[in-house]
């Protein structure tokens, strides 16, 4: 921890006035770091990490690993939001719900969340990893609104359909 007005140099980077600057990398419990920042102990076993936290609050965010696990962590009843490109796309709610497309699943267990209307996209694919021939998903409003469909395949289209529930009907097959 270094106070404002502190100054100190050496070979591998200055910090001035709560203002850090490094040349290289910067190790923390090791002299040979490996990447930029790098967390190291000699413990064989515990948690090492990051810690974030704000004002007085000692609970925060911690992301590390021990010898169970790597881990994303907060010890609070709180969301968990993962966002690319300034869009939330992902949520997990403080009971344990986790949300693709939604930011409030509602489900116990997995949402997922596309907005209403015919797409060329599965919401689901379950894929083998060979080709997409072999593949199936789940799908919404496929044929036409509001129905939910197995599909064939990665495309989201009326004739991959393998079986379609329609309100209180099902169908087997291309419509």
């Amino acid at each position: 921890v270094m106070d404002s007005g502190i100054t100190q140099t050496n070979g591998s980077g200055l910090v001035t006035n709560n203002a850090s600057f490094f040349a290289g990398k910067l190790g923390i419990g090791t002299t040979s770091p490996n990447d930029l920042l790098n967390l190291h102990t000699s413990s064989a076993s515990g948690n090492i990490g990051l810690k974030f936290t704000r004002a007085s609050q000692t609970h925060g965010f911690r992301i590390g690993v021990n010898d169970n696990h790597v881990f994303l962590w907060t010890d609070q009843a709180q969301e968990m939001a993962f966002a690319t490109s300034n869009v939330q796309r992902m949520s997990i709610s403080a009971s344990g719900n986790v949300g693709i497309g939604t930011t409030s699943p509602r489900a116990k267990g997995l949402e997922i969340f596309r907005a209403a209307g015919l797409s060329s996209t599965p919401q689901l694919i379950i894929s083998t990893g060979e080709n997409s021939s072999s593949d199936y998903s789940l799908s919404t409003d496929t044929v036409s609104a509001g129905d939910f469909c197995i599909l064939s395949g990665v495309s989201n289209t009326s004739s991959a359909v393998k079986m379609r529930f329609q309100g209180n009907d099902v169908f087997f097959g291309t419509p």
